[in-house]
């Protein structure tokens, strides 16, 4: 089940199965329209309603996620960059279990399947840049800018 939502900043498509959100994707142009319903859709919407606002809300749907155990475990760890901070991908390399896996980290954080909910814009390089974003620089700029990080 998919569904379709426009923001202020552009579409998001957002994707659900039986047991709960599968992906969330920031569309870097045009994106399909979908309208399917779904009670996790439903939560999900809201929730990005709310975040888009600027007000930090809590994840209150499950997530069904597919990936290698190294994945789970870096997407585990961006769970856990509190709202409006960032941390290195070393930080999460070293959260994941392996400090010198900064590369498979980094790897794994740009193939986070749910962005925003699971927040991998708030992974930033050690010297401060911004690093790079699976959906676009100019999303993880609208992102920061909603969190308020400098």
């Amino acid at each position: 089940m998919k569904r379709s939502v426009m923001t202020k900043y552009g579409m998001v498509v957002l994707e659900a199965g039986p047991k709960g959100i599968v992906s969330l994707e920031l569309s870097r142009g045009r994106a399909k329209k979908y309208n399917d319903r779904s009670v996790y859709l439903d939560k999900l919407e809201r929730y990005l309603k709310e975040y888009f606002k600027g007000r930090k809300t809590a994840v209150a749907f499950p997530l069904d996620l597919k990936g290698t155990e190294f994945r789970k475990k870096v997407w585990r760890a961006l769970l856990k960059i509190p709202y409006g901070e960032t941390r290195s991908y070393a930080w999460v390399a070293k959260q994941a279990g392996n400090l010198k896996a900064c590369r498979a980290a980094g790897n794994a954080v740009g193939k986070n399947p749910v962005a925003i909910v699971i927040p991998c814009h708030r992974v930033i390089r050690s010297d401060g840049s911004l690093g790079g974003f699976s959906s676009g620089l100019k999303w993880k700029r609208i992102l920061h800018k909603v969190e308020k990080i400098v």
